[in-house]
Parts: C-alpha cells; structure tokens; sequence
C-alpha cells in the first residue's frame, strides 16, 4: 500500500507549486514580462547549478553495464522518437517539443524521490551518479530537437548552428562541468559548494511556479492531440518498453529502479524553460509538463506493481 501511495507523494507537491503559479498569475501577482524573466534566469542559472550539484556530488560506481544501458537506451529513443514524431505531428512547431516532452524525464527530481522512498540513504549513490550519465545527454539531444524544428530555421549551415547552440546551452555545459568533478573526484571549497547548494535549491519551486503562471488551460483545447500523443507515450508506451527491457536483461534492486526512475518518471520541468528559450510550441510543452505530473502516480502505481519482483 506504501509503494502505492508513493507517486502521489512525490507529485503533489509539483502540482501544488504548479497551481500556486498559475494562480499568482491570475490575480496580477506574476505579470507576463516578469515570468519571462524569470524563465530565463532559472534556464541560465538556477537549473544549471541544481544540475552541476546533482552530478558533482555522486559518489556510488554504476556497473558499467547499466552505464551502457541508460546511455545507448536513452539515446535509441530519441533516435526513434526524430524518426517517428515528424510521422505523427505535421506542426514544426510542435515537433521539437514532442520529441523533448516524452524522451526527457524529471530523473532528477521526481525519480530520485521515488528511489529515495524505495530504499535507503546509502544505496542513492548509485542514483545520483547516474543522472551524471542521463541528463547530458537530454541536454544535448532536447537541443537539437528544438534547434531543429525552430520557427525559422536555416536549412544552410543548420548542423553547424546546432553543434555550436548545443556547446553553448547552459544545462549541457554544467552536466559536463559536473561529470568531471564526479569522475576527478574534485570538491569546491565548503563555503562556495553550501551557496551553490542553496541556489540549485531554488531551481525546482522557481521553474514550477513560472510553468503554473504561464499555463492556459483554455489554450490547450487546441493541443488535445499533441498533448495526448506526448503524454501517453511518456507515461505508458516508453516505460512499457524499456522498463521490460531492463527486466529481460536481468537488472534487479537498485539498478532496476533507476531504470524505473529514468524511463517512468513525467516530462521534465526544464523542458518548458528549454522551449521558452529556445523557440517551440510553449503551450504544448506546459501541458506536456503539466498533465504527465499529474498522470504520472497512475502510471508509476501500475509500473510498481507490474515490475515489483524486479524492485524488491
């Protein structure tokens, strides 16, 4: 009954964070400009020091096995989602947002919750060294997405655009940053790593209450499609897929669960800051956020119960 009620634990309180924006805004307290600067400013630092702390800080050596796992697994899906989503959806503007919104999960935050309340403090090692792995990687690739089917984009020279867009994204630059403190074994100075601490702090609530403030419930009438394409196979069809995966490989314990955590975990809160910055369909990419947090402790219960010999 525990491992049920555990989704709804952890998402409440995005949704509360979510509502409590959205309500900010519909009584004047976060005008428009404001939650646009606010956007950008959790895009260029508060996501990226949350990021660069939560990789830096792993200790725990993944088999590399499972190292190989979540990167090539992580990678086949975007590959399948560029192939696929431009089958499926016809607005480009819709396109890169899709291929975000379902191959790029909250593993930082609402994975490590669920793996936090699944076994204790000393197995998370594991967890927090391999968001070093995955989010790089949804770094990179989310940018290529957007870059990709940006409003505009140049058909000439566009690979190049890309690679230089993708070196200079925030997230991408302190993932790496953050790699390499957690491979050297580097620390920073005790009083400078508290500050960095506080201020990756902030990222989650920030991002969340500028997402609920720019969220137009009415706008999304015009996204049901998209947005039940993008939350269905976030929620369902690429957990089914690559959670039987893992299971068929033998992964089992802790190394399931963050197979667990990776692959069922909603959109990430940083896809729609990503695409607010980056040119994209911003109403689909809140609702994409939005809907999956709240269908997500649905579709984690089913997935706990379906893969509980694997997790236990």
């Amino acid at each position: 009954m525990e491992h049920l009620l555990l989704p709804l634990k952890v998402v409440l309180p995005i949704l509360l964070q979510l509502g409590l924006g959205w309500f900010l805004h519909r009584k004047g307290a976060l005008s428009a400009p404001f939650l646009q600067t606010l956007n950008a400013l959790v895009f260029r630092l508060f996501l990226p020091v949350m990021m660069f702390g939560n990789i830096s800080s792993g200790g725990a050596v993944p088999s590399v096995r499972l190292t190989a796992f979540a990167a090539v697994s992580v990678s086949a899906l975007f590959l399948l989602l560029f192939l696929l989503v431009p089958l499926l959806e016809h607005e480009n503007s819709r396109r890169g947002v899709l291929i975000q919104g379902i191959g790029r999960s909250n593993f930082a935050v609402f994975g490590y919750a669920i793996a936090a309340a699944l076994y204790p403090a000393e197995k998370l090692g594991l967890v927090a060294l391999m968001v070093a792995v995955v989010l790089p990687l949804y770094g990179v690739y989310s940018t290529v997405a957007l870059e990709l089917y940006a409003p505009g984009a140049r058909s000439g020279g566009l690979l190049r655009h890309i690679f230089f867009r993708v070196l200079k994204n925030p997230l991408v630059i302190s993932g790496v940053l953050g790699l390499l403190f957690s491979v050297s074994g580097l620390r920073l100075p005790g009083p400078v790593s508290a500050a960095l601490n506080s201020v990756g702090q902030a990222a989650t609530p920030l991002s969340l209450i500028a997402l609920g403030g720019c969220l137009d419930l009415g706008r999304l009438k015009s996204q049901v499609r998209p947005l039940i394409l993008g939350v269905a196979g976030k929620l369902v069809v690429v957990p089914l897929i690559f959670l039987s995966l893992a299971a068929l490989l033998g992964f089992r314990g802790t190394e399931f669960a963050v197979s667990l955590a990776i692959f069922a975990s909603p959109t990430a809160t940083a896809s729609f800051t990503m695409t607010q910055q980056l040119g994209g369909d911003e109403d689909l990419a809140a609702g994409l956020v939005a809907l999956s947090a709240i269908g997500a402790p649905a579709s984690v219960s089913l997935f706990l119960l379906l893969f509980y010999e694997q997790i236990v």
